[in-house]
């Protein structure tokens, strides 16, 4: 089982390697700035559809996610 906190590191991770802020990445989820923090801080549910929806926008692989998301498990 992965952590919310681990899901959001990475996820943040790839966010800032892109240059996006997360102004532009919640406009993309049609939410808030405050609850898109939520997300990358490990504060809210990451749901297949928002992660999927992620991949999308931010161009990176669940798979590569996974992996991210094991490693971090050991």
């Amino acid at each position: 089982m992965y952590s919310d906190k681990a899901a959001g590191e990475y996820i943040r991770g790839v966010r800032e390697a892109k240059g996006y802020k997360q102004d532009y990445v919640a406009h993309k989820l049609n939410l808030s700035q405050n609850a898109y923090s939520k997300t990358e801080l490990g504060k809210s549910n990451l749901t297949v559809g928002k992660l999927f929806a992620l991949s999308d926008i931010l161009e990176f692989d669940v798979s590569d996610m996974i992996k991210f998301l094991q490693a971090k498990k050991l």
